[in-house]
């Protein structure tokens, strides 16, 4: 099977061709490849009934694979309330709220944690530890704190808060002038950190492993000096862990892999189980200036999904579930390793479950889309990140046969990227 190696418009075609979604009525911000009927394990199963290996796990939110949640529990607690009233509070969300703290302290010991907030989305929950923040500097009477730092093509969500501190100008492009104060740094440039950090800075945000921006991962000589200009400046370090947390990078945070201690944690895709769901774990020097009406959320720990949430703490701490772990990101990484011994042009990028694949030749580069695009006709359905990289998110419990298979789909569409077929002759014979 040949292919062209041009760009959007071969991808184009290949989708309208084969996936053509009906979205007429959905606004017009998504683009929908394909419609999903069901969906199990580490497998997609669309309405024609076509199979896709997914190894993107929702965008890193089936941590344990599709149909991992327990639909019984979740139904037992929607007949019991399925919401409540901020004015009143349940149990699911009272335990909830403590096992984050616990598990925080327990993982990031010396900050210390004190409470969280529970929200309904990563996006939602940075708007509010970036509230928080705003609140310690006013509270604190800090008048002299203007500035929120964040990094280079760092992402941080789509709201005008969180979008105020994603480093990628293809998201911020026409929803400018965001919020003022907010100041960029180079990801792990102790240098331009040090430069940018003052006595003026409120809280910088960082993510341990870039998701969206390309697979940087926070370094910990970067981490050690982030927390020493912490010291000299006092000010909120906040870590954005709702890609890489939980476990995704082998451990329950990303940001222990750096030893970078973070004053507030936010997660949220996983903890779900594929309900939505964000929290916000906050130090006691946040807590102890909170009051009622500082900041709310009518559906914000919805006992639903606090109930899911238990449920997937219970899976991730589960003894058996981390040795299945442990075994996946092994095979993972090592059919990984197997493409970039194959193929030189490779650059392996990420950690545990969430990983990646560079290309040093900028041909190959400009066509990640193609690959992509080719990968779901065959069957496999994976990421980009940073435009010119792919990213792989899937279930940290996928077995090596389903590795297997993916792998070998990836194997020969790069073949045909990297060696591509010659051009057949026009030469007219005689």
């Amino acid at each position: 099977m040949h292919h062209t190696h041009s760009n959007k418009k071969n991808t184009k075609n290949i989708l309208d061709i084969n996936y053509r979604v009906d979205s007429t009525y959905q606004t017009p911000v998504f683009e929908p490849l394909l419609t999903i009927a069901h969906a199990k394990g580490d497998y997609l199963y669309d309405v024609r009934g076509r199979r896709f290996i997914d190894l993107t796990g929702g965008i890193a939110v089936h941590s344990l694979g599709h149909g991992a949640l327990s639909a019984q529990l979740v139904a037992a607690q929607l007949q019991k309330t399925s919401h409540v009233s901020n004015y009143f509070t349940t149990e699911p969300l009272l335990q909830l709220c403590k096992r984050l703290v616990l598990l925080a302290n327990k993982y990031i010991p010396s900050v210390p944690y004190k409470s969280t907030f529970v929200c309904n989305s990563g996006t939602e929950a940075i708007e509010t530890a970036l509230k928080f923040c705003l609140l310690w500097k006013y509270k604190r009477e800090f008048r002299h704190k203007k500035h929120v730092l964040y990094a280079h093509n760092s992402f941080h969500g789509r709201t005008m808060g969180a979008l105020s501190l994603t480093g990628q100008a293809r998201y911020r492009r026409y929803f400018e002038p965001l919020l003022a104060h907010t100041r960029s740094f180079v990801y792990n440039d102790a240098r331009d950190i040090a430069k940018k950090c003052s006595r003026k800075t409120i809280a910088l945000f960082i993510e341990a492993i870039q998701g969206e921006g390309g697979l940087s991962m926070l370094d910990s000589s970067t981490a050690e000096h982030i927390m020493k200009l912490k010291q000299k400046y006092n000010f909120l370090i906040v870590a954005d862990e709702v890609q890489g947390g939980l476990w995704r990078t082998g451990t329950p945070f990303a940001c222990q892999h750096s030893g970078l201690k973070p004053d507030i944690i936010v997660i949220a895709k996983p903890l779900g189980g594929g309900l939505p769901i964000g929290a916000v774990i906050t130090p006691q020097q946040v807590h102890d200036l909170l009051s009622p009406g500082d900041h709310g959320s009518t559906f914000g720990g919805n006992p639903v999904v606090c109930t899911a949430a238990h449920y997937m703490l219970d899976k991730f701490l589960d003894p058996h579930i981390q040795k299945k772990r442990e075994r996946s990101a092994q095979a993972l990484d090592a059919h990984i390793h197997a493409l970039t011994q194959k193929y030189s042009d490779l650059i392996p990028l990420g950690r545990g479950h969430l990983r990646g694949l560079a290309f040093r030749t900028p041909r190959i580069q400009g066509a990640v889309s193609d690959i992509i695009a080719q990968a779901l006709h065959r069957g496999l359905l994976i990421l980009r990140s940073g435009g010119t990289k792919l990213r792989f998110a899937p279930s940290l419990i996928c077995e090596d046969y389903v590795y297997q298979e993916a792998f070998n789909i990836l194997d020969s569409i790069l073949h045909e990227y990297i060696y591509p077929h010659p051009k057949p002759s026009h030469t007219s014979q005689h």
